[in-house]
């Protein structure tokens, strides 16, 4: 399981803990790394080290775009990719990315304490437990000027070739009404890959998983339960 941009692998421990109850659940922080390229040489390598099986590779938001190069390099050992709110290249969300970083005067390189509170209010639709997202939020933000997360908020700026179309199963759970993902991105990620099931959510919520775990939960356990 991928973290999206500004946020660790703890944003995953409740929605973890529903699917925990059928599956083993493994959720890593994304790497600090100055490239994408870096960055998917070092998943690959922890990949390759942690285990040597077939599984099932879960993202959410921006990370979907590098779950997919990752469904690709191993093509052999991915049973399924599950996106949630993803789109298929960064072209267009990274238009939408430089506006927002326009906006609050900010680009890579610079604190990005004002476009995490920015982004945070666009995150919000939808989600219910506003206490416990505050809570994670706030905490997350002190974190940030400590980490590599500026770097890492570049990769998704970067012009790079998209990843080639997947063979492998693949579930997209979106948003009707997502802030961050257009409903074009979300048709070009359906159009592109060969063996895709769509479900949608009537929400503004761009964290599904946060925001509607019950829903997301049980749509993923009869995908792979159809899967297996």
């Amino acid at each position: 399981m991928l973290p999206p941009p500004l946020s660790d692998s703890r944003i995953y421990c409740s929605f973890q803990q529903r699917l925990s109850t059928k599956y083993r659940t493994v959720s890593i922080d994304l790497p600090e790394a100055k490239s994408v390229d870096q960055a998917l040489e070092l998943m690959v390598a922890l990949i390759e080290k942690g285990t040597k099986y077939k599984f099932h590779l879960f993202a959410s938001s921006a990370t979907g775009w590098l779950a997919q190069y990752l469904a690709n390099r191993f093509a052999d050992r991915v049973k399924s990719l599950i996106l949630i709110n993803s789109y298929y290249h960064n072209t267009a969300y990274g238009s939408t990315y430089r506006m927002a970083l326009k906006s609050t005067k900010l680009l890579p390189g610079f604190k990005f304490r004002g476009e995490v509170i920015k982004q945070t209010k666009m995150l919000r639709y939808g989600i219910n437990n506003q206490e416990a997202i505050d809570k994670y939020l706030n905490n997350r933000v002190k974190e940030l000027d400590k980490s590599g997360i500026r770097t890492q908020m570049a990769w998704f700026l970067e012009d790079r070739q998209p990843p080639q179309p997947l063979q492998c199963p693949i579930l997209s759970i979106h948003a009707t009404d997502d802030p961050l993902i257009t409903t074009d991105q979300f048709e070009e990620l359906h159009t592109v890959h060969h063996q895709i099931e769509v479900h949608s959510i009537a929400t503004r919520a761009h964290l599904l998983c946060l925001s509607h775990p019950e829903i997301v939960t049980e749509q993923i356990l009869e995908f792979l339960e159809k899967k297996s």
